[in-house]
């Protein structure tokens, strides 16, 4: 909370009266401090920040806080931290030596503090669960009140924190907010995720707004729009994905070439700029997977509902069209706004299976097998293409938790990359590469998304390793483009050390 009297004397001088002028007056100060020319200091007064003041983010090695000061290490002592966490953004003062004093906090890295309730002299007490133990809560008596009435030994919350500074490291906490109990299901997973700084819930302003959004597509959201809703689209994701966020179309032309649609939910149908759930959204950037915990860019009830490409319902969808030919080029396309009625949700467990040879249980993927041939077959075409211009395969790293019929996890085992996966890696590719021509061509801004060249220094010394290992390398040109190191790893994985030169 400011300091009543400080922020009192500066509205005084300025002859501030009115509520407008006020806001104007906070955004001001805010502004001040996030362009770094003033702070809030532990005497709870603005102070502008001196030529001598070192802004640093406090980090932390073998138990000891430090800021960078250049290529130097400023080191702060516990009990100069008045509050200030790990990465915090902060405003220290030399000491002596390389030793240093926080008087100000520009900004935290998170505003939320998670604690666990546990038991004192008879009490109940937070304690920080991230392992701040430099830090003591000091509780206001309604808050204390309500933790020994409410609470119990175990269970997790967390408080809002602002930027006040105090000499002995005391937070006091204002409100409490609860997450549930240490051994509820997940709550760990969420007492990390909110310590990192993902919110957990929406504003009560985008829970309104999710809430009322009809739960199906109106007549008059179909203004405007192509009708697809009679056309084979169906969607390919893993088995327990709950929102379908695209779904392909396709079928072979007369002329010998292939049809593909890539159908992408209209979520901008439902999500204005500016709205709360877009500001929520924007914040957020996007869905985060925790173990089994999803915390969704937006509410579930719109990423699983209306905003979910879901079997044998209409859904709005953004259509991107293309006709490409039996050697992988698209020369013609349309995108456009549509609507859609998906025929199935198919997975990539079982589409894995059918094309391993292996029946499904499922029997209605058989209605389905005409555009699942041909999907397997543009698939297998855009690779070939991919491989000419240079593609390079990764390994993929990911790992998910296999667990028992109680969920609770039994091991961690990586993620494999069948078929079904690859044909929508493939589709995906074309459809963006396709709408990215489309802009470039028509000079829009757009974001790119682009892999850069390599490192070249760090591709020399890749490639000494390589040769240490036995293989013989034969520089021919130039060693940097993809279908060179392409080449290079195809004969790593083809051919034992010394048994083939590699020439690149």
């Amino acid at each position: 909370k400011k300091n009543e009297s400080t922020y009192n004397t500066i509205k005084n001088i300025l002859k501030i009266e009115n509520e407008e002028q006020i806001k104007e007056l906070n955004e001001t100060l805010e502004k001040l401090i996030n362009d770094k020319i003033i702070f809030f200091n532990y005497k709870n007064k603005y102070e502008l920040i001196r030529k001598d003041h070192i802004i640093g983010t406090l980090e932390s090695s073998s138990k000891r806080k430090f800021i960078r000061d250049n290529k130097e290490k400023i080191y702060i002592n516990d009990d100069n931290l008045h509050t200030a966490l790990k990465y915090d953004l902060v405003v220290v003062e030399l000491k002596h030596g390389n030793s240093g004093e926080v008087v100000g906090i520009i900004k935290r890295k998170n505003n939320k503090l998670v604690c666990e309730v546990k038991e004192k002299n008879g009490k109940l007490i937070l304690v920080p669960f991230n392992g701040n133990k430099e830090i003591t809560i000091s509780l206001t008596k309604e808050i204390s009140k309500d933790l020994n009435t409410n609470y119990i030994i175990g269970d997790r919350v967390y408080i809002e924190l602002n930027n006040t500074l105090d000499d002995n490291n005391t937070v006091l906490a204002t409100n409490i907010t609860k997450i549930g109990h240490l051994n509820d299901k997940m709550n760990d997973e969420l007492a990390i995720a909110i310590t990192k700084d993902f919110d957990i819930d929406f504003s009560e302003e985008a829970k309104k707004q999710a809430e009322a959004i009809k739960d199906h597509v109106t007549e008059e959201d179909k203004i405007g729009r192509v009708d697809l809703t009679n056309e084979t689209i169906f969607t390919i994701d893993s088995i327990s994905t709950k929102d379908m966020d695209d779904a392909i179309s396709i079928k072979k032309l007369n002329n010998g070439n292939y049809e593909l649609g890539v159908h992408i939910a209209d979520v901008s149908h439902y999500i204005k700029p500016g709205s709360p759930l877009f500001k929520d959204a924007l914040k957020r950037g996007t869905s985060v997977y925790l173990g089994d915990v999803v915390i969704p860019m937006i509410p579930s009830i719109l990423s699983n509902g209306i905003c979910s490409l879901n079997e044998g319902v209409e859904r709005l969808t953004k259509s991107c069209v293309m006709e490409i030919t039996p050697k992988g080029k698209v020369i013609k396309y349309k995108i456009f706004d549509s609507v859609i009625k998906s025929k199935k949700k198919m997975t990539y467990e079982e589409l894995n299976k059918i094309f391993d040879g292996i029946s499904s249980d499922d029997i209605t993927y058989k209605n389905f097998k005409k555009e699942l041939h041909l999907a397997q077959e543009l698939s297998n075409i855009l690779s070939h293409k991919k491989d000419k211009r240079g593609n390079l395969e990764f390994e993929s790293s990911d790992i998910k938790v296999k667990h028992d019929d109680n969920d609770n996890p039994l091991e961690f085992v990586k993620r494999s990359e069948g078929i079904a996966e690859k044909i929508i890696e493939n589709f995906m590719i074309v459809a963006n590469e396709t709408v990215a021509t489309h802009f470039h061509w028509r000079n829009l801004p757009f974001i790119y998304r682009i892999h850069g060249n390599p490192d070249e220094l760090k591709l020399d010394n890749t490639l000494e390793i390589i040769s240490k290992l036995g293989y013989r390398l034969t520089r021919l040109q130039n060693a940097y483009g993809a279908k060179a190191i392409q080449n290079i790893l195809w004969h790593m994985h083809k051919t034992p050390p010394l048994a083939k030169e590699v020439v690149f």
